[in-house]
């Protein structure tokens, strides 16, 4: 969501209303559970965040190694003077981190922890796996940072309606329900396909990075999730050694986006692959 406000003589542009100040805990000194959302686009990952921040006892996950999310926060605390970095972001829409090789990274994460972490103890954050190498090209590992935090990762079996969804959301910047469309959505068979291999290759990029670290995530999927909403959420919560008896998980927090338009690409995608020889995607496990 996009808004503004005026601070003395120049305009403060917010990018998403979830980095003010008015979603921030109370502040803690300390954390004792630490935890990263190892997501990927259109998994489920952003239903997940928002349901486990919504139960008051899982910190906020949030994506805040997105370079346009870091400028609303590095401009609201104003500990740092970056306002031709910041105005850069938000004008070029960076999402790489070759030019915030100089921001100080660990002071950025102390306030988030003291800021963003539940009254219990808990802080976590949601990661896409090209903001992880984009730290380790700087040398800094998160893990290093977090003091070895736990991981979750959420996946979707179905790879095509990913795809799908992932498209639909590029073409008409509609990335929730309710919000308004931007464009019509375009049907793009290759664009398709090149969705479906980029999944293929970013769930493989996480697998790799578990296996040489050693971590054994908490999986899930998001066909798991919408199955078992109340159930999946409270394993987490087990996961991550969080008291939970008296919480009310409730219903989930974002409505579904797929619809009739969603069924008509699959079926074309469908046919149009077997037409041309090529392999559909098979289901993926978690």
């Amino acid at each position: 969501m996009t808004g503004g406000r005026i601070l003395g003589s120049r305009q403060q542009i917010v990018t998403n209303e979830f980095n003010s100040a008015k979603h921030d805990f109370p502040a803690v000194d300390s954390t004792r559970v630490r935890y990263i959302l190892a997501a990927l686009p259109r998994s489920g990952s952003t239903l997940l965040g928002r349901t486990l921040w919504g139960t008051g006892l899982a910190g906020a996950p949030a994506e805040y190694l997105n370079p346009v999310n870091m400028s609303d926060f590095y401009d609201r605390w104003g500990s740092f003077s970056l306002p031709a970095l910041v105005k850069r972001i938000l004008d070029e829409g960076l999402r790489t981190y070759s030019s915030l090789k100089h921001l100080p990274l660990e002071r950025y994460l102390e306030l988030l922890m003291r800021h963003r972490t539940s009254p219990n103890g808990v802080f976590g954050t949601k990661v896409h796996y090209h903001q992880i190498t984009g730290l380790l090209e700087r040398r800094v590992e998160l893990d290093e940072l977090l003091d070895e935090p736990k991981y979750l990762q959420i996946l979707r079996r179905d790879h095509l309606r990913q795809a799908i969804s992932h498209l639909r959301a590029e073409q008409t910047n509609q990335w929730s329900a309710g919000k308004e469309a931007e464009a019509e959505p375009r049907y793009d068979f290759e664009a398709l396909r090149r969705k479906l291999t980029g999944i293929g290759v970013r769930e493989e990029e996480w697998n790799r990075y578990f296996a040489a670290r050693g971590i054994e995530p908490f999986r899930t999927t998001y066909e798991e999730l919408i199955a078992d909403f109340e159930g999946t959420i409270r394993a987490i919560l087990d996961f991550l050694e969080i008291d939970h008896g008296g919480v009310d998980i409730g219903a989930p927090p974002m409505q579904k986006q797929a619809d009739e338009l969603t069924e008509e690409w699959v079926e074309r995608y469908r046919g149009e692959a077997v037409a041309a020889g090529i392999e559909l995607p098979e289901p993926a496990s978690a």
